[in-house]
């Protein structure tokens, strides 16, 4: 079944508590062993945005054929090929993690005022 690319991206369908909260420490990527070069571009662009953020690739051993599925916090699903069908965008994987610490540090002044 295809879904679409707005499904694809888990973070994109709703508010930050979907993410866990804050910046994840790690994004873990589950990748087709084929598809390296697309993990390193992936890693290379998160950890660039995020210098205390590290990407871990395939810890469980080679990945499925044809996956492409990154966990941030909490294990939660930030995108997945394999439901999609299609590539991540760097971009809005970036913009999901930065939207999910801007909402933490909302959330975190939120309480400091009340």
């Amino acid at each position: 079944m295809q879904h679409s690319k707005q499904q694809a991206y888990q973070s994109c369908q709703c508010d930050c508590p979907m993410l866990g909260g804050p910046t994840p420490d790690t994004v873990v990527v589950e990748y087709d062993e084929e598809e390296v070069d697309r993990f390193i571009a992936l890693a290379d662009a998160i950890e660039a945005a995020f210098p205390n953020v590290v990407v871990e690739g395939n810890p469980e051993g080679p990945g499925r054929p044809g996956s492409f599925e990154v966990k941030g916090a909490a294990n939660q699903l930030l995108f997945s090929r394999l439901d999609s069908g299609a590539w991540p965008q760097h971009a809005a994987l970036v913009e999901a993690l930065a939207a999910a610490a801007a909402c933490s540090t909302s959330g975190e002044a939120a309480q400091q005022q009340a």
